[in-house]
């Protein structure tokens, strides 16, 4: 009897040490599989962010641009006066482009959602990341 009762305890200890290996490498691949979606989705969080600031930084340039080519023709034009008052605070952006040829290479050349080094877009990531805390 001694002998079956400790064959069974051996038997079930085994049983418990299988389960206990079979457990901990089922919680390793868990772990792994948790370790990989983290890094996916603070990949997929910073491609956003920097996706946001390369529009950001666009569109400030563009902004800058448009501000830009107001003053200079506001400027220019009191010495033609060419244009009255209202007809140059009337001007659209697609008017400011289409205003001369200088002008419209000008903005063609100004810098595309690509077209942004990586510290330009960190250093703007970083403010935006501000603004939001």
């Amino acid at each position: 009897r001694l002998l079956v009762e400790a064959g069974y305890d051996t038997h079930r200890v085994n049983q418990c040490v299988e389960d206990n290996f079979k457990a901990r490498i089922n919680a390793g691949k868990a772990l792994e599989a948790e370790e990989r979606r983290a890094k996916r989705v603070a990949k997929e969080e910073t491609s956003a962010a920097e996706a946001k600031a390369r529009e950001r930084l666009a569109a400030e340039a563009k902004a800058t641009f448009f501000n830009r080519k107001r003053r200079e023709i506001a400027r220019n034009n009191k010495h033609t006066g060419e244009f009255t008052s209202e007809y140059i605070a009337g001007l659209t952006d697609d008017d400011i482009i289409e205003f001369d040829e200088d002008t419209k290479a000008e903005y063609e050349s100004l810098p595309t959602v690509d077209g942004f080094n990586r510290s330009e877009v960190n250093t703007m990531v970083a403010k935006i990341q501000e603004e939001e805390a």
